[in-house]
This record gives structure tokens, sequence and C-alpha cells, in this order.
């Protein structure tokens, strides 16, 4: 899933529950995007997005269940997005599954 061999150089502010340590970014590219987006700074979202590429974070994005309302505006913003294009478009009524 790496775009690149590439560890990205993220700050712990998106990763206070985690051993920053032990992160797989490759096993783990997913919840590692989420968390950037949504708990980390800006250098961090660049920094993932050169890890990954833009594809791989864009579909990531796009297919979260959860992102908050800062993430939600960087995802609009740096992949020209509408909200209806977010699963987790707050307008839309979420239902869980069990």
């Amino acid at each position: 899933m790496l775009k690149y061999k590439y560890k990205p150089q993220l700050s712990k502010k998106a990763f206070w529950d985690t051993d920053f340590e032990k992160l797989e970014y490759e096993k783990n590219a997913e919840a590692i995007i989420k968390a950037v987006f949504n708990y980390g700074t800006l250098d961090d979202v660049l920094e993932v997005l050169i890890c990954y590429g833009d594809k791989v974070v864009k579909q990531t994005l796009v297919k979260a269940y959860y992102l908050d309302g800062g993430a939600r505006n960087l995802a609009y913003i740096f992949f020209n997005l509408k909200p209806n294009d977010l699963k987790c478009n707050p307008r839309k009524p979420f239902h869980f599954t069990y």
C-alpha cells in the first residue's frame, strides 16, 4: 500500500493512545491516515500524502465511517470533494450495523 518505501516523519499528536515506535506503516495504513487527518498536524497530513500517495489517501478518507469537521474540510480542499462524496457526511443518516 505504501507508494514509496518511506517512513513518514509524524508527530506523536495523533497517536497519543498508541506505542508510536511500534506503528506498522504498511499494515495499518488506513488507521494511520484517518488518525493523522483527525488529530495530526498539517505537517503530518503532508507526510501521509507523500508516503501513501493521493489515490490511497483519498480512497481511505472517502470510505471512512468517521472524520471530524477539520478532517472533512481537509479532504474537501485537498481532493476537491463535495460533502456527499464522503461516507461520513454528517448530513447522511448513520446507522450502526451489528
